[in-house]
């Protein structure tokens, strides 16, 4: 992986504001007490601190799901879990990262923060080389002074065996009456890809999306089959995938 990757989810979350470590091991305790009592099955909590980038608190059922190491997770952090991720959604999911922080900063007010809710969904590779779909539920607990999440709580639920689908990212506000607002409902994976690609190259994956042959879609935009077939080799080298047809799950939902 390269070291770009991590510097680069660590400039989301970037901070340089102290806070009060007394208030993060009490939520730390609490959940330390919860594990105990939980059984390892498909969903784990695991503590996030975004200053340090590493997870200060790792549920049992992380190990018994994924294989992983979680004293790594301790100590290493973000550079050993990120190595983890699906190469096609590792810049997706930093994608997604960037773009949620970013809605919250500046569209939700500081003091409303902290009754946020984010989720998404990732693949990650377990100790057994096998693929699983995981998704991830969390809850910022503590803010720095500039209204950035310190430290935050996710549950991770194992939700699949790695099928290829679409990051898609959601963030909710708990309003006075106990109910969940929807502020961000987003298709990460089709806004990432739209983002390497040209308005034709787009036109052409939205069309191979929907099964059409270069001939169909040539037709369809009164170009040659050549130029589609051009498109389409473009389409493949800028999004590192290996065939148009996993365009589908990205492009349809």
């Amino acid at each position: 992986m390269k070291k770009d990757v991590v510097e680069l989810y660590g400039d989301v979350f970037s901070s340089i504001n102290e806070y009060d470590q007394s208030l993060i091991k009490k939520h730390l305790e609490k959940h330390f007490e919860m594990d105990e009592f939980l059984p390892a099955y498909n969903s784990y909590f695991i503590v996030t601190n975004t200053t340090t980038q590493t997870f200060p608190f790792v549920g049992k059922g992380f190990k018994a799901n994924l294989g992983l190491d979680p004293e790594r997770m301790k100590t290493e952090g973000t550079k050993y879990w990120l190595t983890h991720f699906h190469p096609i959604d590792l810049q997706i999911f930093l994608h997604t990262m960037n773009d949620m922080m970013v809605y919250t900063l500046s569209t939700v007010a500081p003091e409303k923060r902290k009754k946020l809710t984010y989720s998404w969904s990732f693949r990650i590779k377990t100790a057994w080389g096998n693929y699983k779909t995981v998704f991830a539920h969390t809850l910022p607990i503590v803010l720095d002074d500039m209204g950035k999440p310190v430290i935050g709580v996710t549950q991770h639920t194992v939700i699949g065996e790695g099928e290829q689908a679409p990051i898609m990212g959601t963030v909710k506000y708990l309003d006075e009456h106990g109910t969940y607002t929807t502020l961000l409902h987003k298709n990460y994976s089709k806004s990432y890809l739209n983002s390497l690609l040209s308005k034709r190259e787009i036109e052409i994956s939205e069309l191979l999306a929907h099964n059409l042959t270069s001939k169909e879609i040539a037709s369809q935009l009164f170009i040659s089959t050549h130029t589609v077939n051009t498109h389409r080799k473009n389409i493949l080298k800028k999004t590192n995938l290996k065939s148009t047809h996993q365009l589908r799950p990205y492009f349809l939902h």
